[in-house]
């Protein structure tokens, strides 16, 4: 048996705690039945401890170093919003889920759920040094281990892969937030997760990106140009570099970094753009030409046209089979975003582990909804059963499409809400259309955020959100596109429609700092990640765009960005996406292609032989000739075709994209 501390954070061994009697976790995992069931299985118990990981599903706690002293909690019906380091004490059921020892609700009817209360947080935690081998002995289960110089020694179904050390081979699995694309031979100077016993064999379970150390830490190499850091302070920091390593900023500064790769962007370097909500897999077919507006969703989905256009839209993404089309409209909608700056989207719920849900994962942007937030996305009203629980569930933001509309029946969906029990600082409300005073003041004392999408609102209600009034009352505002079948094709020209509203509804109240902070690091919190991007510091994970622009005046430059205006996308330290002189300057890239974007010749880097992405390495070109296909054989043609190039003078968004202006949306602004 071996084992090293790294760090030790508490010993608990007291029996009673407030007047709780509580029970050491080693006293509910130490057995010595061959079934390795605990001894205390269908018991009620008190543990103290903290925790070092947490998923959707749960969390892990630890109360001493070493084997036998860490368990999982089951919270999926019911828990608290915890993260690593967090000091818990939590009571539940001693229960056995297929072999896997587990605190967990109670089977009464109704179940007790199982309490949880966080004492205090940033506590240090233990992790155990083990072999591979190691990884499969009973005693370790749920602990937080670490494994040294292993190599990846094969890839399997379901997102799984597995490495050796030499001892013995353990199955690395991925229900947890961590975007690494293993290949065999892959050498790791380590690996760290927590042990979880599933399908009959122990796994590693990695909790972020930077719990896999790979031997070749590249890409290295630092950007020189104009720093805009979208921080607390709103700090401009003229001729810096920022240096890049392993997928984070590691340092920022006046001076070049030695020893590493320096690319001079001249540009103005801001934090990657961040979608607060979109549908990507909607996003190949331009505006539904609707004949009018709406008073709220169910109007509009009533109305005949919207059928022909779920005709139309399945007919392309079933066109060659079920879905066949499927992954090539989300990855032609990464690209179109990824065009406008953009790194992250909060797209879709990846909780998953077929192929579509890996394909969402954040090979090419990062997907909120399951790197690295626990978002959960969905549509009043609930339809996803026993909502009444969704209160006490493990998530960091519930992105609500609430009160879409002007109706009254969208109205009082606010009320519905918050009489569940749901309204609070996890409550991220999409639309808020016919929000007044009262309602924002609701908002900003609950601590929810709004995502503001005036194309769509206006497209489909002739009425959007009164931004200005939300801010008033403190509410934290984003800005998002929504989908193309009625919102913008990209961030930068849904914030040239909202500074239009902005300037003829509101005499021009927003500013342009109010625009740059709605794209990073408002969204960064109304998605529950503003401690890991929304902003380029230290530490922060390096998603990156770079804009052609003024240092003199950086917000007003994003402002008037189109997507030929953006010089480098940098999406988790790789760059995917940008202006010939910049990407081919990074050698280290891989099945590198050309795009033409505005009569603009662009590089794109997103082919990635991901095992669990039967389609990760087609190149783009042959994805959207694909799209292309598919449409031309789909009838009935309702909208328009929206591929890569957005400067065709076609349509609603037509020159908009191209000369930078609003003149193409003359007709269509209030």
């Amino acid at each position: 048996m071996r084992f090293s501390v790294i760090f030790l954070c508490v010993l608990l061994v007291s029996s009673v705690a407030f007047g709780v009697v509580t029970t050491p976790i080693y006293d509910i995992q130490y057995t010595v039945d061959p079934s390795g069931d605990s001894p205390l299985d269908g018991q009620t118990v008190t543990i103290e401890g903290v925790v070092t990981a947490a998923n959707y599903t749960g969390f892990f706690v630890t109360d001493a170093a070493g084997p036998w002293n860490s368990i999982f909690v089951y919270t999926n019906a019911a828990g608290c919003d915890v993260e690593a380091g967090d000091a818990v004490t939590v009571t539940g059921v001693v229960d056995e889920y297929y072999n896997m020892t587990e605190l967990t609700r109670s089977a009464d009817e109704p179940p007790v759920p199982v309490s949880c209360s966080i004492t205090s947080s940033g506590n240090a935690y233990g992790v155990v040094s083990l072999t591979t081998a190691q990884v499969a002995d009973e005693q370790y289960e749920s602990v937080l281990a670490e494994v040294v110089d292993a190599d990846v020694v094969s890839l399997g179904s379901y997102g799984m892969w597995t490495v050796d050390d030499g001892s013995g081979a353990v199955p690395i699995d991925d229900d947890m937030d961590y975007l690494y694309v293993p290949a065999v031979a892959d050498g790791l100077a380590s690996i760290t997760g927590v042990v979880f016993f599933s399908f009959s064999e122990f796994k590693l379970n990695p909790r972020f990106s930077s719990d896999i150390v790979p031997d070749d830490s590249s890409p290295h190499y630092a950007l020189f140009g104009d720093i805009v850091t979208m921080n607390g302070s709103l700090d401009v920091l003229g001729n810096h570099y920022v240096e890049i390593q392993g997928g984070e900023i590691v340092s920022i500064s006046g001076t070049a970094p030695s020893g590493v790769q320096v690319v001079d962007v001249k540009g103005l370097i801001f934090p990657g753009l961040i979608d607060p909500h979109n549908h990507p897999q909607y996003n190949v077919l331009d505006h539904i030409p609707f004949a009018g507006t709406f008073v709220d969703r169910a109007d509009w989905q009533s109305d005949p046209m919207y059928t022909d256009f779920n005709t139309q839209y399945y007919g392309i993404r079933d066109y060659g089979g079920d879905d066949a089309q499927y992954e090539n409209i989300w990855k032609l909608a990464e690209v179109r975003a990824m065009a406008a700056g953009t790194t992250m989207i909060q797209g879709s719920n990846t909780n998953g582990h077929s192929a579509d849900s890996h394909a969402r994962l954040g090979i090419g942007i990062n997907n909120v909804g399951r790197f690295p937030s626990h978002a959960y996305s969905s549509t009043f009203p609930l339809t996803y059963g026993s909502w009444d629980s969704r209160s006490a569930e493990f998530w960091n933001r519930f992105t609500i499409h609430l009160s879409e509309g002007i109706s009254a029946g969208a109205l009082n969906e606010l009320d519905t809400w918050d009489g569940m029990g749901l309204l609070d600082e996890r409550t991220t409300i999409i639309h808020g259309v016919p929000y007044g005073p009262t309602e924002w003041a609701r908002l900003a004392a609950a601590g929810a955020h709004l995502v503001w999408s005036p194309v769509s609102n206006w497209v489909l209600y002739g009425a959007t959100a009164n931004v200005p009034q939300a801010i008033a009352a403190g509410v934290n505002v984003a800005l998002s596109p929504d989908w193309t079948p009625s919102g913008a094709p990209d961030l930068l020209e849904e914030m040239r429609f909202a500074e239009d509203i902005n300037k003829n509804q509101w005499a021009g109240v927003l500013t342009p700092e109010f625009f740059a902070k709605s794209v990073t690091s408002n969204a960064a919190f109304a998605m529950g990640i503003k401690d890991r991007t929304g902003q380029i510091s230290v530490g922060f994970d390096a998603d990156i765009a770079v804009f052609s622009g003024d240092p003199a005046t950086p917000y007003e430059a994003l402002m008037a960005a189109s997507a030929k205006a953006v010089r480098l996308t940098v999406v988790a330290g790789i760059p995917r996406y940008g202006d010939p002189d910049l990407m081919d300057q990074f050698t280290f890239l891989e099945n590198v292609e050309d795009l033409n974007l505005c009569g603009h010749t662009k590089r794109l880097a997103l082919a990635v032989d991901h095992f669990a992405i039967p389609e990760s390495g087609t190149p783009f070109a042959d994805m959207l000739a694909a799209l292309q296909t598919a449409y031309d054989a789909t009838t009935p043609k309702l909208c328009e075709f929206l591929g890569i190039d957005p400067c065709k003078g076609e349509g609603l968004f037509g020159d908009g994209f191209e000369s930078g202006s609003t003149s193409a949306w003359s007709d269509e602004v209030p």
